[in-house]
């Protein structure tokens, strides 16, 4: 999905939007051939979890300097579901957060506020199996199954100037 994003990005060369970027590994290749390319970032990147010897934070900080765009990023260290921050012009944003019921929804109703009119939206992990550890967001039912295609579908529903264009089971 990555070189996808890369890809895109190189031949729309607008703003983008990550939420949710882990290690980073997607943020990389969305800009490492794209130098005039802006990112902003949401995700809290906690320094609690490990990702082998080292934190999140530690990972995604190695990762982003290893490749040189540290210059190209505006990074808001938080939940997406705490952001109140000032984004202008998405052009291409990736919804890659927490998988949970309710948490995507939250995220795309939150992101379209900060796209221009023709944006897209990329979700990832549309066909995830959510299984019994899942959290629900506060005020949903908890999906069992694909939390993340039950939440697209719900924003798809309530936002009708949206639409889907496509989907891939198989880009991850």
């Amino acid at each position: 999905l990555g070189a996808v994003l890369g890809n895109l990005l190189y031949h729309l060369q607008v703003p983008y939007l990550e939420v949710g970027t882990f290690c980073g590994r997607s943020l990389i290749y969305a800009l490492k051939n794209n130098k005039s390319i802006h990112a902003d970032v949401i995700d809290p990147l906690p320094d609690s979890m490990k990702v082998g010897q080292s934190t999140v934070w530690q990972e995604w900080n190695k990762n982003v300097d290893a490749y040189g765009i540290r210059d190209q990023i505006t990074l808001h260290r938080e939940k997406m579901e705490c952001f109140n921050g000032e984004i202008n012009h998405i052009g291409v944003a990736f919804v890659d957060g927490n998988h949970d019921s309710g948490h995507t929804y939250e995220a795309l109703c939150k992101v379209t506020k900060y796209l221009d009119r023709e944006a897209l939206i990329i979700v990832d992990d549309y066909e995830i199996y959510g299984g019994d550890a899942q959290t629900p967001y506060p005020g949903y039912e908890v999906d069992r199954y694909r939390p993340v295609k039950t939440d697209v579908c719900k924003f798809l529903r309530d936002t009708p100037e949206a639409e889907i264009i496509g989907y891939s089971p198989w880009l991850n």
